[in-house]
């Protein structure tokens, strides 16, 4: 009997932890909402952090590791199943990768000590050894390439802990540089494929270009650019930023993008992927100090990362939850303010007085998250739309 067809069945009774994307995609996207609701009240001086804790290295912690670490679980536990044919965590395994990200966000919020540290660095190895076990038992191996960018992400995390411990000489913008670059290599990796891809078969006509060398170009200049930005050398970083905000830019172009302009889960695909020249462009800039670092840090984040995190989060519910992969209004809406708080964003950066325009974006951010988790809680806590078991 087929593995996969026998975990759906095994989970029937609880299909919110059939698959990894119902229970992470739903508390990544409440903890949006609240983690930024509480920024925005620490800004105007409403809450304060924990004794000892430094408010903007646990702003940046919970959005690079905490929030993106949970969209993560959420996609590779299910994409793992697909690629390897096996079933990744569900039931009682997947219940305890939840509550090891939850006591993680606790320990966090409540402490400073190093045992909160410990237990917030132990889910992403913990996650790729999740999915890399499915992967190497079905012999497809060459998908244990993200589950190397995930343990280049923890190990990101980890340096943050350890500089915020004292135990490490460095800022904590470095490890978060660091993660950031591995963010920006993920995408490029999976949107690589899923975003032509999806444009070619929407469309059915394969048009989408992907030349090996432009490929190859694409993650050598991108990881040469950040590996120069975290070894503080702006004079070779920024030519380098340069030339990969170019080619990403020319690789968007050559997956004819344009069609996809009347469905939004299409044209929200290369419009996530448009951040990722813009914010390398901003960030190359940023070596020159032509404009802040904080600019280019979120367009890259809310910019790109945000962005296709929503862009997978809607696509692949619908599909997963046995719903036609058709956008509806509030789908569209949902997109709408997420590039809305990231163009606010990334503008209240390069103002003299950007605050207004700061809270504009936090209040964007939190409309795009709350519609997702108003829109697709029922869908994510529910058995299947169609016949189909619902670990499907």
């Amino acid at each position: 009997m087929d593995k996969v067809a026998m975990a759906g069945r095994s989970v029937k009774r609880m299909p919110f932890l059939a698959l990894g994307f119902r229970p992470f995609y739903l508390l990544a996207a409440l903890f949006a909402v609240g983690a930024m609701v509480l920024w925005i009240a620490a800004l105007a001086g409403v809450v304060h952090a924990p004794d000892g804790t430094n408010l903007v290295d646990l702003h940046i912690h919970e959005f690079l590791f905490g929030f993106g670490s949970a969209v993560l679980a959420g996609f590779l536990l299910t994409a793992a199943r697909s690629w390897s044919g096996r079933p990744t965590a569900h039931g009682s395994g997947l219940a305890l990768l939840v509550a090891l990200w939850l006591a993680g966000r606790v320990g966090m919020a409540a402490s400073t000590q190093p045992a909160a540290a410990l237990i917030d660095a132990l889910f992403l190895p913990g996650l790729a050894l999740v999915i890399a076990i499915p992967i190497t038992r079905s012999g497809r191996l060459t998908h244990l390439r993200v589950v190397g960018l995930v343990g280049m992400l923890a190990l990101a995390n980890i340096g943050f802990h350890l500089q915020s411990q004292g135990w490490l000489d460095i800022d904590c913008l470095t490890p978060a540089l660091a993660a950031i670059a591995v963010w920006i290599l993920l995408i490029a990796l999976v949107g690589g494929r899923v975003v032509p891809g999806f444009l070619d078969n929407a469309r059915g006509v394969p048009l989408a270009r992907r030349p090996a060398a432009l490929e190859a170009a694409v993650f050598a200049t991108t990881a040469a650019g950040f590996a120069a930005v975290l070894a503080k050398q702006p004079a070779m970083s920024a030519p380098l930023l340069a030339v990969a905000a170019a080619v990403h830019a020319v690789r968007l172009v050559l997956w004819w993008p344009a069609r996809g302009r009347d469905e939004p889960l299409l044209w929200v695909l290369p419009l996530a992927y448009l951040w990722i020249p813009v914010g390398l462009g901003l960030l190359a800039l940023a070596a020159y100090e032509v404009v802040p670092i904080a600019a280019a840090i979120h367009a890259l984040t809310i910019g790109a990362m945000a962005t296709m995190m929503l862009a997978m989060m809607t696509r692949s519910a619908l599909g997963h939850t046995g719903r036609p992969l058709r956008a509806a209004k509030l789908d569209a809406a949902i997109f709408g303010f997420i590039t809305a708080a990231a163009l606010t964003r990334v503008l209240a950066s390069l103002v003299e007085n950007g605050d207004l325009l700061t809270n504009i974006a936090g209040a964007a951010w939190i409309a795009a998250f709350g519609l997702y988790a108003a829109r697709y809680a029922p869908m994510l806590i529910a058995a299947r739309a169609d016949d189909k078991a619902t670990g499907a």
